[in-house]
């Protein structure tokens, strides 16, 4: 298994990006990428388009629960992943050509301070590449793993309780859902509820990869612009060590100045990409803080003044003889 994995790994790398090849490799298969025929280009973008419908039909379901509060809160913390979904995928599409110049150019940069003849740099370049792989690996399980248990949790619900599939077979209680959503047909019902659950498993897991790949390649980028001020750093360092004449200096100065102005290139175009959908991310992820804020609140007013009826009680039989 584990050569199986590594053998995986090591299909993701590509010597064109030298970083970036796994998070290229993850775009273009989740079609943020889209470098392909114009015939997978219009079906990556017709995917899109129907994980925009699906969350419309998610607020659509809030809508009709609207006088529950908690199925309100409960549906709205699941709602808010395919919104980030969706914005991302819309923003990264939208701007796929400054994208694109910018990993082409972090990899161009890359593969010329790799070619210089120089021992240092590889290693330093290795070092955060490695930390990179490590972290998007890690995190890339994590989704997986997390979309895995979100799609099989209707099953686990069914089974583990037999008074709930007894509530089931009687009609009080509809079939478990993935996730909520409104459908022009009854999808609590067969076979309405086999074709429900196919295209939640469907869109949820491609939402999943477009969320995972995305995160990643910033991580990816954020981490180059790391790594490489730290060899900056060092270059700056340098440039009067073991001087031989006043040719080499100004050579090294001029470096640094080319490598500051580059990073600096690349920092502006990643922030001016990165901040608006950073910016949104935030509003909603504050939304589903609120929501997990009130259900919490809501909890706890139950437990505590259940806690004082249960006080009360047990003063009542200690005063009775």
């Amino acid at each position: 298994a584990r050569q199986k994995l590594l053998s995986l790994a090591m299909k993701l790398e590509d010597p064109n990006y030298p970083l970036l090849g796994p998070t290229v490799k993850g775009l273009y298969l989740f079609g943020l990428w889209q470098t392909g025929s114009k015939l997978r280009t219009v079906t990556y973008n017709m995917a899109h388009f129907w994980t925009i419908i699906f969350t419309i039909t998610e607020f659509m379901d809030i809508y009709t629960v609207r006088h529950d509060l908690n199925k309100v809160m409960n549906n709205l913390s699941k709602t808010v992943v395919t919104v980030i979904c969706n914005v991302k995928a819309i923003s990264y599409i939208n701007r796929q050509k400054e994208w694109r110049q910018l990993v082409t150019e972090i990899s161009q940069e890359e593969i010329m301070q790799l070619n210089k003849e120089d021992t240092i740099i590889p290693k330093q370049m290795n070092a955060y590449k490695k930390y990179t792989r490590i972290v998007t690996y890690l995190y890339w399980m994590l989704v997986f793993n997390t979309n895995l248990l979100l799609i099989i949790s209707p099953a686990l619900k069914y089974a583990s309780s037999s008074s709930y599939r007894e509530e089931i077979r009687r009609g009080k209680e509809p079939l478990p859902q993935i996730v909520c959503s409104w459908f022009p047909f009854d999808n609590t019902k067969m076979p309405g509820y086999v074709w429900g659950v196919c295209f939640h498993v469907v869109i949820g897991s491609f939402g999943c990869g477009v969320l995972a790949v995305y995160d990643m390649n910033a991580v990816a980028i954020m981490s180059y612009l790391k790594g490489q001020m730290r060899i900056l750093n060092g270059k700056c360092r340098c440039i009067f060590h073991g001087v031989v004449s006043q040719e080499v200096v100004l050579e090294r100065i001029k470096e640094c100045h080319r490598h500051h102005a580059v990073l600096l290139k690349h920092f502006k175009i990643f922030n001016a990409l990165l901040s608006p959908t950073m910016h949104l991310y935030v509003l909603v992820c504050s939304c589903s803080i609120f929501s997990s804020v009130i259900q919490f609140n809501l909890l706890f007013l139950f437990c505590w003044h259940g806690n004082e009826v249960a006080i009360e009680v047990k003063l009542f039989c200690d005063f009775l003889p």
